[in-house]
């Protein structure tokens, strides 16, 4: 009684939770009694586009034989456009980068391997100033 008494459909989240997932969770529960999920609800998989590559000599560094990072940067950003794109079936608007890190470089000669997935979107619809959805995608 006492856990069931604090399950997510019952009890506010405490101050360690974010309301934001919380309130996904209350809008996109799945109906009790059929089992189904909400009609706005799309899985992940099938939001993923891959790409792959090979890493030509005229994408090196000046001063090495590994790729620059700026061309790869470029790549990840183009399968993210098309990816929105994809996903939204509109013209996607460029907002904002987080911060990018490299595991690892990239030498001339390799294949590069991306894959891009839509981890969040939102409709902005009841907005005036701003049309469409936001999306936030993330490219590996």
């Amino acid at each position: 009684k006492r856990l069931a008494s604090t399950a997510l459909n019952k009890a506010i989240p405490n101050d360690a939770e974010s309301y934001l997932p919380y309130s996904l969770w209350l809008r996109n529960s799945y109906n009790q009694h059929t089992n189904l999920p909400p009609s706005s609800l799309i899985y992940m998989p099938p939001t993923t586009i891959h790409s792959t590559a090979i890493m030509k000599p005229q994408y090196r560094n000046r001063h090495s034989f590994m790729v620059f990072g700026g061309y790869l940067m470029k790549n990840t950003f183009e399968l993210a456009f098309c990816c929105a794109s994809a996903s939204t079936r509109s013209r996607p608007t460029f907002v904002s980068l987080d911060p990018s890190t490299f595991l690892a470089p990239v030498p001339v000669g390799g294949v590069l391997y991306l894959s891009a997935t839509v981890a969040y979107a939102e409709s902005a619809w009841g907005n005036v100033e701003e049309r469409g959805s936001r999306l936030e995608l993330r490219v590996e």
